[in-house]
Order: structure tokens, then sequence, then C-alpha cells
């Protein structure tokens, strides 16, 4: 899933930044969110934001990476 958002400005080759949501989900029940700024020229990618999302029984645990 990619949500797209605010720009920015590329350091390495000065195009357009693209802020992306990913997310993703596997079998052990574990949600990976990235929030990441990409260049649409030289398709640079830095990450602004790494989330883990897990349930365990009635509970959600959020772990943030960065």
């Amino acid at each position: 899933m990619l949500r797209k958002g605010s720009d920015g400005i590329c350091t390495k080759c000065g195009g357009k930044m693209v802020t992306l949501m990913e997310s993703e989900s596997n079998v052990n029940g574990f949600k990976h969110v990235r929030y990441v700024s990409k260049c649409r020229s030289c398709n640079d990618v830095n990450v602004i934001e790494e989330l883990i999302i897990r349930r365990r029984g009635q509970h959600v645990e959020i772990m943030v990476k960065k």
C-alpha cells in the first residue's frame, strides 16, 4: 500500500522528492509501516520513520525504529 504526500528537494541530484507511506503484513501478525522520501529522478530513498505493529492477545504493540 502506498500513499503519496508532500515533496522536497533531493540532496544528490536536486530532483523533486515525494513522501510515501509503505506498509506490508506478514503471516506472523507483524505489520511493517515505513515513511520514506523518494526522489523521482534518481530513485534515492531516505527512511523517515519505520514502525512495527503486532497484536498480542487483546493488546497492540507499536515499536518505532527511527
